[in-house]
């Protein structure tokens, strides 16, 4: 039983975060003498590759037949439940061996991803392979605002620790501004690169930073990795069947079985089975096999909210501290940095920048943590994007007493956000049914967010009414005041 929960976190910590291709327009630019741009992508798990190009983390036919064929033979012929989850195990090992790290956090093997040294202006042959959404979406969209030789793409290692990243980013931010001539550059923080940015402002200040954008952003951490690492797993029957029904929805005969299936109660009897492994078991999940496969994943602490890192510490480490030194250093400085938080936020608009931040929701998250029956946009938590606007659960609105608090400016017309709470609320847009980092190529999505990194001064959800503060989008990245 130990196994299996360990196998099951294995799946859940990796696919947390796993977040396509057309040309650029041939458009000409004006000529444009502002800021370079400088987009600081998120997490990328298909990203990195072996020396001979190959990917890192590869999931064969091979591994799927040998994992059938161990489960028929060692499962249901067999009965060998040990037998079983030992081969699973070894080669859930096997696939994510590549990416390990070792316990001082550092690489066991050599790998490489793609890296952008130099303004994309020099990558014409792989801008024109990059996919039409997310950061790519952002990266080609900007390319036809401004011209590729104003736009940057900052990619990462992101299992390092958010020390080490900061220091990368600033190299990089260094390297633009020497390329560029300029003294300051825009930058566009998306997803985990929320963090990474956070960690930049938290260790190297805001000087060269003059318009920053959090899309999407993980700058106050995620749930995901956190009740993950804290051995908070638990499977929501209602959220399981709310991302069915979202990804099958205009399939009629698919949705009317979906249907059928919540109303007679098969997805809240098969999570209870796995709840009920998992609450008789709280302990089993804290074993080496997490420790050493994701504990030592330093960039995953630093997505952790900040109300969970300490307790998951000594989860998953208490009375094992002896044996990880360096990683018990490097998260004593993770945990300095994430209380900062809004600290460092307000020292950088205190310094002269301008920020802003794009909260998507109404896409329910991953269900298989404990918070997952929060409001989102399938990855990250809307109320932990919005700066901590008070936000109703998935599937609900607002309560009545929850109103009567608000300040009625400040509530979505949908009745589901109170951007009163919000720490920076005249500076944070929100848009329904928008999914994590939601920046198609061309959309209208993707001009919004442009308005704000190229604005020069400060932009409000007042000070355009075509982007107010609570917009919708529809399938094709069309955006619409609600």
């Amino acid at each position: 039983m130990k196994k299996l929960i360990s196998l099951l976190l294995a799946a859940v910590m990796l696919f947390s975060f796993s977040f396509t291709a057309g040309a650029v327009s041939d458009s000409e630019t004006e000529a444009y003498d502002g800021y370079p741009l400088v987009v600081v992508r998120g997490i990328d798990f298909g990203g990195f590759y072996l020396e001979d190009g190959s990917p890192a983390i590869s999931v064969g036919l091979d591994d799927i037949f040998s994992l059938v064929k161990n489960y028929f033979r060692e499962l249901l012929i067999e009965r060998n439940e040990e037998a079983f989850f030992d081969s699973a195990l070894t080669l859930v090992a096997e696939i994510f061996e590549p990416i390990a790290m070792d316990r001082n956090g550092n690489p066991v093997h050599e790998i490489y991803f793609d890296k952008f040294e130099s303004s994309m202006a020099n990558y014409p042959e792989e801008v024109s392979l990059m996919e039409d959404e997310g950061e790519t979406g952002i990266i080609k969209t900007a390319i036809d605002k401004i011209g590729a030789e104003n736009v940057y793409y900052f990619t990462y290692d992101w299992r390092k620790s958010a020390r080490e990243l900061a220091d990368d980013l600033n190299a990089y931010i260094a390297g633009v501004l020497s390329e560029s001539g300029q003294d300051k550059v825009n930058i566009s923080a998306v997803s985990m690169g929320g963090m990474v940015m956070s960690a930049y402002l938290y260790w190297h200040g805001s000087d060269a930073v003059n318009n920053l954008v959090y899309v999407s952003s993980a700058h106050n951490g995620t749930y995901g990795p956190g009740d993950g690492l804290n051995g908070d797993i638990y499977f929501d029957g209602s959220v399981i069947c709310s991302r069915i029904k979202k990804s099958v929805s205009g399939r009629p005969v698919i949705s009317f079985f979906v249907d059928i299936a919540e109303k007679i109660g098969v997805f809240d009897a098969v999570t209870a089975v796995a709840n009920g492994i998992v609450e008789d078991n709280p302990q089993l999940i804290n074993n080496s096999v997490v420790r050493d496969g994701f504990g030592t994943l330093l960039g995953f602490w630093a997505m952790c909210p900040d109300d969970v890192f300490s307790s998951g510490v000594e989860f998953l480490f208490g009375g094992h501290e002896d044996e990880y030194p360096v990683i018990m250093e490097k998260l004593s400085q993770t945990e300095d940095f994430i209380l900062s938080t809004e600290k460092l936020i307000d020292s950088a608009i205190a310094n002269g920048v301008n920020v802003s931040f794009i909260s998507n929701y109404n896409t329910p998250l991953a269900p298989y943590f404990k918070h997952s029956y929060l409001q989102g946009d399938g990855v990250l938590e809307t109320r932990l994007t919005s700066n901590f606007a008070t936000v109703a659960d998935y599937g609900e609105a607002l309560t009545q007493e929850q109103l009567s608090l608000a300040d009625e400016a400040y509530v979505s017309p949908d009745k589901i956000i109170d951007a009163t709470s919000a720490l920076y609320r005249d500076t944070t847009w929100f848009v329904r049914d928008a999914v994590h980092v939601a920046a198609v190529y061309g959309s209208d999505y993707a001009d919004f967010l442009m308005w704000l990194l190229l604005s020069e001064e400060q932009p409000t959800v007042k000070t355009d009414a075509a982007y107010p503060q609570f917009m919708a989008v529809d399938a094709d990245g069309w955006l619409a005041a609600q």
